[in-house]
């Protein structure tokens, strides 16, 4: 019996070969959105799978006081000190260790380029199961040694048998190489990769914070929270999350209930698999959740796809089924037949999608810099799954529909003039725009989004300033002047400046000030940024009143006998602080600090810029004359500043820093970087949007072709009677715009409420999105249209003769 159902599905596949392609094709390109979507969501939700014990490791964040800190919420670093503390008041937990990094200066031979040098505990080794090529796990015994990891052993040596190797960091203390680890998957937490890890016990060796603070002991520190400081505890899993925090931060409120500065309130576990949904939560993108209703959308889109037209071709088989009834068919047997035609469509595009899906991974790979894989073992249910539910949910109500007339009826035809068929399509049509609207939509006002953030970017000058990074050294502070003048004398190089950071870095420095003296109970946050000379001309920010820092003026820089400095601040920060213009603001003074406080006199109010780009708000700015923070040198190019300006600059830094590798970028470079994320988010969403799209006219497509063909009788006998063939286009093409019409006063809401949405991510946002919107059900009436005549046409040119002898 079952391989008479199959021979009789085949049959009937090859019998309507057109609309088996548009089912196939459009089921495959449905599944494989589907698939591709749940893979990319599963792969950012489950991170450091190559840790045995990444469901038993935690990493605990600080959780900000809303007072310190103008967005973010969390901070995945956290106070030094605590370690100890957790370690003595917790034995239950089998690992406490910290995670200590910064940037090194690498040296070996005649190699030296910068590397993230990741400083950590005894208990971090045992915690994280890295393969070691060479050495053993128990090697970090001493300050003065170091694990590399194969990538980085092969930079330096070209080998990875390199244990007893030295290598140099910063000038300052040579490392010994006691172990060689394979490469970390990129699906992992750290940043980047671990190519060098060290004892803590370096740390201290290498006085890496000597010039910020010479005060800092790292077993003892609460005050300063850096990202780059990361705490993990591992329990024996057992131990529940909700308990652990609550342990956690019983011992934290003990451990800083003296404290004066009270930025951090509290702390937070999550699991380390887990990780990379914090940053999606911190990011603010709901990616992972959008990315899987996408894929559920597109997929629907293609279900009714396939149930549209697979009802408008079983109601012409009503005599077929009347039929088999007469001759003693069950309702059973004949359901069984319909949905195991179904089901053969959706096994030959789940071949087809699974080969997309196979194409597909290697071009997403590389584009976005992940490790995506299919693994077939473990999602061979999850497959088996989708394609039965699919094949269910396409086939059973176009087979309950036909079947659900009577044989009399059936072998009337009766059936086709029945208006459930016709009923269910419609309202398949009208679901089937609406989302169609809707994504489309969306992908218009992320297009105009996107565009709104360019156009915003270029209010600083992006293709015209090269940033020179790793600039915070001591050979560049001794050869700063030499440089500066260097490279200022360069044809082709206008201008040059220090900073802590330039546009688009979303750095977070900030304090809190009072407009009187001693005045604790009613301050103002501001962001902090440390500028040279030259800054405000160098990137276009205006000043609107009062003065720039100036040479002939020495208490614009810092003196450290006086607690006093020049400043100028941003005109929202002046809104804040209560002035009514900016000029009010010039020569007041602000303080820092309850006792003992400091004084800061604005100097200048300068316009208002968003330095930490358009997907944060402008925020209250002030700016400082620090040398010790320079941390950036921009270079601002004169125009038609050529490739031999690059090549001076290269020259003057080899020839004033000769040991120093340069490590330079053009602004715009850094710009796509920092939205590197929010391309890839807008691109994925953006692409699963088109072809929902092109599948919904693929459908359109489809269903139009049926029915003009099903009337091409009615359409004979109109001609006869005189109607012309603009008249028979027009007649079809208005029947198929009413559904059209009813999507778009359903979706024109949705659209909106989706576009507020996504645009709530940025803080500058595109005005007029309903535009967009409406254009985007313009577009998608004209296409149904364009779809719709072509057909019609086809049937409306042929002669009366030949359309009513058709069946």
């Amino acid at each position: 019996m079952l391989s008479n159902y199959i021979k009789i599905a085949l049959r009937q596949l090859a019998r309507n070969r057109l609309y088996a392609l548009i089912n196939v094709v459009g089921l495959a390109v449905g599944l494989s959105v589907y698939l591709m979507a749940g893979l990319i969501a599963d792969y950012e939700s489950n991170h450091d799978s190559m840790f045995a014990n990444n469901d038993r490791i935690y990493m605990v964040s600080s959780v900000w006081n809303p007072a310190y800190s103008n967005s973010d919420v969390e901070s995945t670093g956290s106070y030094t000190g605590l370690q100890p503390i957790i370690a003595a008041q917790m034995p239950q937990l089998q690992g406490v260790a910290r995670r200590m990094e910064n940037e090194f200066l690498i040296s070996a031979g005649e190699k030296s380029f910068y590397e993230t040098v990741k400083f950590v505990d005894a208990d971090f080794i045992a915690m994280f199961n890295f393969t070691y090529l060479h050495g053993s796990a128990d090697s970090l015994s001493g300050p003065n040694m170091m694990v590399v990891s194969a990538a980085l052993a092969k930079k330096i040596f070209g080998r990875t048998d390199v244990v007893g190797q030295s290598i140099n960091l910063d000038k300052k203390a040579d490392m010994v190489i006691v172990a060689v680890i394979a490469d970390v998957a990129k699906d992992s937490h750290f940043s980047g990769s671990v190519d060098e890890l060290a004892s803590l016990d370096a740390f201290t060796l290498l006085e890496n914070y000597a010039t910020y603070d010479d005060s800092w002991e790292v077993e003892t520190d609460f005050n300063r929270v850096q990202t780059a400081n990361v705490l993990y505890v591992m329990t024996d899993g057992a131990l529940s999350a909700e308990t652990l925090n609550q342990q956690l931060n019983t011992l934290f409120k003990q451990a800083v209930s003296n404290l004066v500065d009270r930025s951090v309130i509290g702390l937070n576990a999550r699991l380390l698999k887990e990780a990379n949904l914090s940053y999606w939560n911190q990011l603010g993108v709901p990616f992972i959740a959008t990315l899987k209703v996408l894929g559920l959308l597109v997929l629907a889109i293609a279900v009714i796809n396939y149930a549209n037209l697979a009802t408008a071709q079983n109601m012409g088989r009503s005599r077929e089924v009347g039929l088999r009834k007469t001759l003693g068919a069950g309702r059973k047997e004949l359901l069984i037949q319909f949905l195991i035609e179904s089901q053969a469509i959706v096994l030959v595009a789940m071949v087809l999608a699974l080969t997309l899906v196979e194409l597909a991974v290697p071009v997403f790979n590389q584009v976005t810099d992940k490790i995506l894989m299919f693994d077939y073992l473990t999602t061979l249910p999850w497959l088996f799954g989708t394609t039965v539910l699919v094949g269910l949910a396409a086939g059973a109500y176009p087979a309950f529909v036909i079947l659900g007339t009577s044989p009399v009826e059936a072998l009337k035809d009766v059936a086709t003039k029945g208006s459930t068929g016709s009923g269910f399509r419609k309202l398949m049509m009208v679901s089937q725009f609406v989302i169609t609207i809707v994504m489309m939509a969306l992908v218009f006002v992320i297009y105009a989004q996107n565009e709104k953030v360019a156009e915003g970017s270029a209010i600083f000058p992006k293709g015209q300033v090269i940033v020179l990074s790793r600039v915070f050294n001591e050979d560049v502070t001794a050869r700063r002047e030499v440089l500066t003048r260097e490279l200022r004398a360069i044809p082709g190089v206008s201008l040059a400046s220090f900073s802590s950071q330039v546009p688009f870095m979303a750095q977070n420095w900030g304090m809190r000030v009072s407009r009187l003296k001693g005045d604790a109970d009613n301050t103002v946050r501001t962001n902090n940024m440390h500028i040279d000379y030259d800054f405000l001309k160098l990137y276009d920010i205006p000043i609107i009143a009062g003065r720039d820092f100036s040479r002939e003026v020495s208490s614009d820089v810092r003196d450290s006998t006086v607690r006093r400095r020049n400043i100028l601040v941003n005109r929202l920060f002046s809104q804040q602080l209560g002035f009514s213009s900016p000029e009010e603001a010039v020569g007041q003074s602000i303080y820092n600090g309850a006792s003992n406080p400091f004084e800061y006199q604005i100097v200048g109010v300068m316009e208002n810029r968003n330095i930490l780009g358009l997907q944060n708000d402008v925020v209250p700015f002030i700016m400082l004359m620090e040398p010790d923070f320079n941390f950036r040198l921009s270079l601002r190019l004169t125009e038609g500043a050529g490739p031999e300006t690059i090549e001076s600059i290269e020259r003057v830094w080899a020839t004033v820093l000769p040991e120093n590798p340069i490590d330079w970028s053009f602004l715009d470079a850094d710009f796509d970087e920092a939205f590197k994320v929010m391309r890839m988010v807008n691109g994925v969403i953006a692409g699963f949007a088109t072809l929902a799209v092109l599948l919904a006219l693929i459908g359109l497509f489809g269903i139009a072709a049926f029915m003009a063909q099903k009337r091409t009788k009615e359409i004979g006998l109109r001609k006869i009677l005189g109607a012309g063939i603009s008249q028979l286009v027009q007649m079809l093409i208005l029947q198929f715009s009413r559904p059209v019409m009813l999507a778009i006063l359903i979706a024109v809401p949705l659209a909106y409420i989706g576009a507020e949405e996504y645009l709530m991510l940025f803080a500058e946002r595109i005005d007029g999105a309903i535009y967009w919107i409406i254009f985007a059900g313009v577009v998608s009436t004209l296409l149904s249209w364009v779809i719709i005549a072509v057909h019609a046409l086809k049937v409306a040119r042929q002669s009366p003769i030949t359309a009513l002898r058709y069946e």
